[in-house]
């Protein structure tokens, strides 16, 4: 970069009608021919590089702009230097033992197999690292051959160990030694441009303190200081992609000790699963092969659930509270805000997100369905926050790399009626040719290159786009000011039983398809114009009644829905049957909890599982499964502000916000064929105005004296639109 073209770059970005711009280093799209070429590449983090952002904070607030940070080069989180602060996991080495054998020679640690799944598409993993540090050393008598291998003893050796051999006689019986190590994972930034080789930038450790103190010490501190006082608004957090045969950090068994209260060590052969926790390789698990257990008990499958249960549960307090909590507290003793992706970290989603300023989803994982791009908007709306923002206009094709502004309309209002309000364009690429002549673009896909996979990515705006990202950008800017108006009103709280949403790639092939990966449910609420957020069970746990509604955090709803779920905490099951007692509808979607998690006094927590569970079969709505919630929402008589007037489904999507004089609703169309309907609400008794963000004009549809509260509504392809209502 030079300084004329960091400031040409931001006068036609401002001149394009966008309101902010976010600064992301990466060398995506390079070949080893450019890199040698041009030395200057690898700069992220030298002086040179520092004076550059420095130089763009300046001129951006010159021009009004909102000035971003992404937590440094390439993702998931990672820099050179700093090997002792790295992403770490647990391996486990085997060996068969012999009946009265002794002095065992310790089987040594081995590179995962996930490693070669990830390399086939990324280069992401650098050289095995030698250095594992024994933890602990297990003898097992199996009972049968695995995966999952079953055992029923276990023997704790790691005392007898003396320059790597174990002394212990082996009693009669199969016995299987177990040698478990930490080691790095060896897991390089992906994409990231710092100075070096591609695998001298490790990830850092995401389960401690350790590893977010070393990503801003060593790469946010520098940039904050020499920018101007207040020119770096917010940092961003990009989307996680962590690897480990078992995800690990030093201390685990000690943390894992104080707050579950029983020794891990005899039980850590039961929580490694067939292929590792790679999110890079179970995204290409096709034929579903991996993520069963290796090992099992002498309790069976339930016991290792129980211990599974305890580490994941302590694995996520550590990423909330040591890790992701380190940050916010950091950023905000500077005075600058947390976007957050959490998906791909170790925490349910919505938890995570929750800590964020800005809770950020995206268009690619998962997808971007609205049932994804609603976690984002529910979890800013449970926490408090004004705004939750979507990484956009980003799909997978076989083919070009630019959508036309009807397909952006039709992928905004998606995020904007889940809940969406404000839009991130995915990438604008720094004008820069390449060695072969070519523009560089770094979602280019195909090979030969350092790629984020093979398929091209729509982040490109070029041609006769510039020209038309003004209008695009007023329409966005409109409809984003008014949803963040006043308070978000949601009809109902919808329970997210799994802390995860799974990641599936969407290929498209022309148009963006309308409700593409949209799930049953959220189709039959949207249909009766129900507004709706998730919680998550730690969410649901905290909530009160209050006046009829259930509150969540900052947010009110009169109804809730309960995901099907096998297991759950008796303090969850107590406040949705406080709830359903409190006259609050509850609605449950397949299978009630049979017992509670965890290994920790099981058996009373299961009989208080089982005895609240009795108690709310009496009192709920039951639906075998997310295609009949339709039927128990009609039983309910639950419905949103904005029906269709005939009774049938409602044939747009909406959200709905509330000030102190007016309701305030958005309407989107997602379809390409133009849609009428005639429409009934109800909320509101004065008059209803349609908003027009394409032109700013605003036009009456319902004076306030027409009792009948009906109206018909025409909607183009892909069009969103505003009503206010006077309260």
């Amino acid at each position: 970069m030079d300084e004329a073209g960091i400031r040409a770059e931001l006068l036609r970005i401002h001149a394009a009608g966008f309101g902010a711009v976010e600064v992301q280093p990466l060398l995506l799209g390079m070949s080893e021919a450019d890199l040698s070429a041009d030395p200057r590449i690898r700069g992220v983090g030298t002086p040179d590089f520092v004076r550059h952002v420095a130089i763009a904070a300046r001129q951006a607030a010159a021009l009004g702009l909102g000035f971003d940070l992404t937590l440094g080069s390439g993702w998931p989180g990672g820099l050179p230097g700093r090997s002792g602060a790295a992403e770490r996991q647990l391996l486990l080495a085997s060996v068969d033992l012999q009946a009265g054998s002794r002095h065992t020679p310790l089987p040594p640690p081995e590179p995962p197999a996930y490693v070669a799944d990830v390399q086939r598409f990324l280069d992401t993993m650098g050289p095995f690292d030698p250095d594992g540090r024994l933890v602990a050393v297990l003898a097992v008598r199996l009972t049968r051959d695995g995966p999952p291998a079953t055992f029923d003893r276990v023997e704790i050796l790691t005392d007898r160990v003396t320059d790597d051999r174990v002394d212990w006689k082996v009693p009669s019986g199969r016995w299987k030694l177990l040698a478990l190590y930490e080691n790095r994972t060896a897991h390089s930034v992906l994409g990231g441009a710092y100075p070096g080789a591609a695998h001298d930038a490790l990830t850092v450790d995401h389960l401690s303190a350790a590893g977010a103190q070393a990503l801003w010490s060593g790469y946010v501190q520098p940039l904050l200081a020499a920018a101007p006082r207040g020119g770096v608004r917010s940092l961003f957090i990009d989307s996680f992609e962590l690897i480990g045969e078992l995800p690990w950090t030093r201390g685990f068994r000690a943390a894992f000790q104080a707050r579950k209260g029983y020794d891990l060590t005899p039980h850590l052969p039961l929580l490694f699963r067939k292929g590792g926790e790679s999110k890079y390789s179970e995204m290409v698990d096709f034929l579903g092969r991996k993520g069963g257990p290796l090992y099992l008990g002498a309790g069976g499958s339930e016991a290792r659930a129980r211990v599974r249960e305890d580490y994941v549960d302590v694995r996520e307090a550590l990423f909330l509270e040591d890790f992701l909590g380190t940050l916010v507290r950091l950023a905000r003793e500077s005075g600058v805000g947390i976007r957050l992706q959490a998906h791909g970290g170790f925490a349910d989603y919505l938890d995570a997100y929750a800590l964020a300023d800005v809770p950020e989803s995206e268009g690619l994982f998962a997808g971007g369905s609205s049932d994804f791009l609603k976690l984002a908007s529910s979890a800013a709306h449970v926490a408090g926050r004004r705004v939750s923002s979507s990484e956009s206009f980003i799909t997978l094709r076989f083919y070009g790399y630019q959508l036309d502004p009807p397909q952006l309309d039709m992928l905004a209002g998606r995020a904007l009626s889940a809940g969406i309000n404000q839009i991130v364009h995915h990438g604008v690429p720094y004008p820069y040719e390449r060695s072969d002549g070519r523009r560089w673009y770094p979602f280019s896909g195909g090979f030969g290159r350092i790629l984020a996979g093979p398929l091209p990515m729509t982040t490109w705006f070029r041609g006769d786009l510039w020209d038309a990202l003004p209008d695009v950008n007023m329409r966005l800017a409109r409809l984003g000011f008014a949803m963040r108006q006043g308070e978000h009103v949601a009809d109902l709280a919808w329970l997210r039983s799994e802390g995860e949403f799974p990641d599936k790639p969407s290929f498209e092939f022309g148009r963006v398809d309308p409700h593409e990966g949209e799930s049953a449910a959220s189709r039959a609420l949207r249909e009766r114009g129900l507004v709706h957020d998730r919680v998550s069970r730690k969410q649901l746990r905290s909530a009160r009644i209050e006046t009829g509604s259930l509150r969540v955090g900052a947010a009110r709803y009169r109804a809730l829905v309960l995901d099907p779920m096998q297991v759950a905490e008796p303090e969850l099951v107590e406040r949705a049957l406080a709830a359903a007692r409190a006259g609050i509808p509850v609605l449950a979607i397949g299978a009630l909890p049979t017992r509670a998690p965890g290994l920790g006094d099981a058996q009373a927590r299961d009989a208080a599982v089982r005895e609240r569970v009795a108690q709310l079969r009496e009192v709920v709505v039951r639906v075998p499964s997310e295609q009949e919630l339709a039927e128990g929402l009609r039983k309910l008589k639950l419905q949103g502000p904005l029906v269709a007037a005939s009774g049938n489904s409602l044939r747009f999507s909406v959200d709905h916000r509330r000030t102190r004089d007016q309701h305030v609703l958005l309407v989107f169309n997602e379809s390409w064929s133009t849609t009428r309907q005639r429409l009934r609400l109800d909320v509101g008794n004065g008059s209803v105005v349609r908003w027009d963000p394409r032109t700013g004009e605003r036009k009456e549809l319902l004076a306030g004296h027409d009792g009948a509260r009906t109206f018909e509504l025409t909607l183009q392809p892909a069009e969103s639109i505003v009503l206010t209502l006077d309260r």
